[in-house]
């Protein structure tokens, strides 16, 4: 039954509530990401070249996306009972705060399954930025509920379009 077909007398709330789940989102991080200004170089060379130049440029671009996107890992990541954050905050001293971060943040993190200080290892080997807005904002949208929407489909689009 979808929400126009709702009929307030009859909708069991029960029911519903059964299959009721928590968040969850996805993000994918590349293990690589050094490779995107090695490949926007490689492109803007090719612009300015020409012939067979241009042609080995073109490719050894195309090698590096196939090895940046071979070091992507999508994430799964889904919020968490405000009940067990607070265990796990309790865990630690106020003062070691990331301790508390990287061991919720692995908890939330549904796939790949990684501990806190893989997390940790993970941060520092790509940079605080593309961590932070990766999988940190991941983190921090699938616990505040943000931007869940029923995600488009280009198959169900084309089939209206006919």
């Amino acid at each position: 039954m979808s929400a126009d077909e709702l009929d307030p007398k009859t909708f069991n709330v029960d029911e519903w509530l059964s299959g009721v789940t928590r968040v969850t989102k996805m993000v994918e991080v590349y293990g690589r990401p050094h490779l995107q200004a090695e490949i926007d170089e490689l492109d803007a060379l090719a612009s300015d070249a020409e012939g067979d130049e241009r042609d080995d440029l073109h490719a050894q671009a195309d090698a590096l996306r196939d090895e940046m996107e071979a070091s992507r890992v999508r994430f799964k990541v889904a919020s968490l009972r405000e009940e067990r954050v607070e265990v796990i905050g309790k865990q630690f001293k106020p003062k070691d705060r990331d301790g508390a971060t990287f061991a919720i943040m692995s908890e939330q993190i549904v796939s790949p399954v990684m501990t806190a200080d893989q997390l940790r290892a993970l941060r520092d080997a790509i940079g605080d930025g593309y961590f932070a807005q990766t999988l940190t904002a991941t983190c921090l949208a699938a616990q505040q509920g943000l931007a869940v929407t029923v995600p488009f489909s280009s198959a169900a689009s084309l089939r209206r379009k006919r």
